[in-house]
């Protein structure tokens, strides 16, 4: 039965419920609006509200919770405007956002609440990547420090011939080369390049620096070039170039020997 004013100092309407003397209670002020289940006590112990504890999804500003992905939601929140989730945890706690399998932790995301917080992407008790307060990214650490550090840590003593190869960044370029590649020229093709750029426009705003792997031609032979800018000047030019035989070019593309240096000397201090 509904009993109105059940705990008239705590809530509005409370329901019983009749298998175990838990209440389901109604309460607010003028701001908000509340429910909470709780035991018969009048100082009203807390209890677990369960919302389709037998499957179904569960909408929040609405009452047709979507597929996304082509997996349907278990718990959708829809606003017409700025829709969110709020996690708020206390001082020196953590905030999550869990996901298991079987009842075994697999993933999470969380935020510690300190005085240094970060965010880390936890693997079974095992963070993986982790961004701080200042907005370092860390792979393998959570206390990176430079805008991006990967870390591997390799427990015990390391003797030789373990095949250890620290930690590794990869540049994959996923593709069938078969024509129309071009090792010079405005469209050059790469596997994959690192470009060091800038905002400042007195200087050429842009590339100023680039580590390049060209592709040569079908048969997947690349070089590693190098380019910098003039000073005031947009453009990269080439500067030094090492062929896929070992061979290095500097001013020459396409050196024919161990060390090829084009238009220029070379100074021995």
């Amino acid at each position: 039965p509904a009993n109105l004013n059940e705990f008239s100092a705590y809530y509005s309407l409370s329901i019983k419920n009749r298998a175990s003397g838990s209440f389901l209670n109604f309460g607010g002020s003028s701001s908000f609006s509340s429910m909470q289940a709780t035991d018969g006590a009048g100082s009203a112990t807390a209890k677990i509200i369960s919302l389709n504890p037998y499957g179904g999804s569960v909408g929040i500003g609405t009452t047709t919770p979507g597929s996304y992905t082509g997996i349907q939601s278990n718990l959708e929140v829809k606003s017409s405007t700025h829709g969110g989730i709020a996690i708020n945890a206390g001082t020196n706690s953590l905030g999550m956002l869990a996901f298991a399998a079987g009842g075994t932790h697999r993933w999470s995301i969380e935020s510690e609440n300190s005085a240094t917080p970060f965010l880390a992407f936890n693997e079974a008790g095992t963070y993986r990547l982790a961004i701080d307060h200042g907005g370092n990214v860390g792979i393998g650490t959570t206390s990176p420090n430079s805008l991006l550090e990967l870390r591997k840590t390799t427990a015990g003593f390391t003797t030789s011939g373990t095949g250890n190869k620290g930690a590794v960044l990869t540049l994959h370029h996923e593709a069938q080369w078969e024509s129309a590649y071009g090792s010079g020229g405005s469209t050059p093709d790469w596997i994959g390049a690192i470009d060091f750029t800038t905002g400042d426009s007195s200087a050429g705003e842009g590339i100023r620096a680039s580590i390049r792997t060209t592709v040569n031609n079908y048969y997947n032979t690349n070089d590693l070039a190098f380019y910098t800018a003039n000073q005031g000047d947009t453009t990269l030019d080439e500067r030094m170039r090492i062929k896929e035989n070992g061979f290095v070019g500097i001013g020459d593309d396409n050196p024919d020997n161990k060390l090829v240096v084009k238009d220029g000397n070379i100074k021995l201090k």
